[in-house]
């Protein structure tokens, strides 16, 4: 279990902050985890957003399930009554706060757990003893502690493999194909998150109609690319163990990853959507303008446009340059306009302009300013840890590989750009 981010998620209008908990898989770590996140942050609603198992016949890859119920079908009862325990670990969710029938392809489904893979010959028992049509490893217990607890719960499961008596499309041995379209149907639940989040809050305190919710959240969410940074380490066989040498990868990647994402988020090289420089209109129209004018057209368009609290993006040469004047606000190692707006000066960007405007002119810098952002990281993956597997033969080198995929994005109004001097600072100032 560990906490993979906090960020801030634009809910009922304002900033709100958001923890993505990633718990592990199983019920025991899907357990510990939702009593820990219960104890730890007190939501009064959890979202739990995975992947499943369907049945053949049932399903196909990609359905989306808005669980109803969950029943834990891997236990064995030999002194009692068996059905008893079943019905024990079987949790209904309460959606009575969701008014309406979801349109498709979100359906409302029984979802069974387990700490197994579905078995191709007992899918036939299962989907007659049950009447379920999908399985996993962890909604089961997540439901259970969110009830026993009062907590609400909504969990949101897309089907990313098909399982029958006859065949399974997923079991081969590799994870390949579990893999890619997990990472698929991880990105678009993760993608909508930002606009779930608002709706949800809004449904949960008004009896939005579900139906609604759930168009209003396809047409308007967030669409992002995931993207991936790498650390890499070439060593001797002779000084370095594998092991070692995937340590030092990691360690490597995690030095370089902050700024290496921040150069992807402004300029799009990793073939990430959405960027800066692609998704901006220049609000100056390539002309320098004072530093505190591009400011101020900046928090207007902001305004003007997403009508909450968005962030302003710049290097950290035009950070010194705002600090100096007075036009930023440096507290708690949080950096921020006069109006309280963040300000992100990150390391890794480039300062370009939008578009294929490129470097600015000598004394002059790029400011941006988008939407609130939303963001996920994955765990940090390494290559192997087998001595044959990170052995180049030819050259007798240990090649180390490290890794980790970004989703990046903010809600969809227009992002604006502004093109500023950065004058000596006894020329302008803020007011005082």
């Amino acid at each position: 279990m560990c906490i993979r981010d906090r960020f801030t998620l634009p809910v009922g209008g304002r900033p709100r902050s958001c923890v993505f908990l990633h718990g592990g898989w199983g019920k025991i770590a899907a357990a510990g985890s939702t009593q820990y996140a219960i104890d730890r942050w007190s939501p009064r609603l959890l979202v739990n957003l995975g992947t499943c198992g369907g049945f053949a016949g049932d399903l196909t890859p990609g359905t989306v399930l808005l669980v109803t119920r969950t029943l834990v079908y891997d236990i064995i009862e030999q002194m009692g009554d068996p059905l008893e325990a079943l019905a024990h670990y079987s949790t209904e969710l309460d959606l009575s706060w969701l008014k309406g029938e979801p349109p498709q392809p979100v359906r409302r489904e029984k979802l069974l757990s387990a700490d197994r893979d579905l078995v191709m010959e007992e899918v036939p028992r299962l989907r007659a003893q049950f009447g379920a049509v999908a399985a996993d490893w962890e909604s089961g217990a997540i439901a259970y502690v969110a009830a026993r607890n009062g907590v609400r719960c909504l969990i949101l499961r897309a089907v990313t493999d098909v399982v029958g008596p006859e065949s399974a499309e997923a079991y081969d041995g590799t994870l390949e194909l579990f893999t890619e379209r997990a990472r698929g149907a991880m990105q678009l639940l993760l993608a909508a998150l930002p606009v779930a989040a608002d709706l949800l809050q809004q449904a949960a305190g008004a009896g939005l109609d579900v139906a609604d919710l759930l168009t209003r959240t396809r047409s308007r969410q967030a669409n992002a690319d995931a993207f991936t940074v790498y650390g890499t380490f070439v060593c001797s066989p002779a000084g370095w163990t594998p092991e070692q040498a995937q340590a030092r990868s990691a360690e490597l990647l995690m030095v370089r990853e902050e700024n290496r994402v921040e150069q992807a988020f402004w300029s799009g090289d990793l073939d990430n959507d959405p960027n800066l420089i692609d998704t901006a209109t220049d609000l100056t129209s390539n002309t320098a303008i004072p530093y505190l004018t591009g400011l101020g057209m900046l928090e207007d368009h902001v305004a003007d446009e997403y009508g909450s609290l968005g962030v302003i993006h710049m290097t950290r040469g035009s950070a010194v340059y705002g600090l100096a004047i007075g036009a930023l606000v440096s507290s708690g190692g949080r950096l921020t306009t006069k109006l309280g707006t963040p300000v992100a000066a990150g390391g890794g960007y480039p300062g370009t302009g939008p578009g294929v405007l490129g470097d600015p002119a000598a004394g002059n810098a790029w400011m941006y300013v988008t939407p609130a952002i939303f963001g996920y990281r994955s765990e940090i993956f390494t290559s192997s840890n087998r001595p044959g597997d990170l052995l180049d033969t030819l050259e007798n080198d240990l090649h180390a590989v490290a890794e980790r995929s970004y989703l990046l994005g903010f809600d969809p109004c227009p992002v604006g750009a502004a093109l500023v001097t950065l004058e000596c600072p006894c020329t302008e100032s803020a007011p005082k």
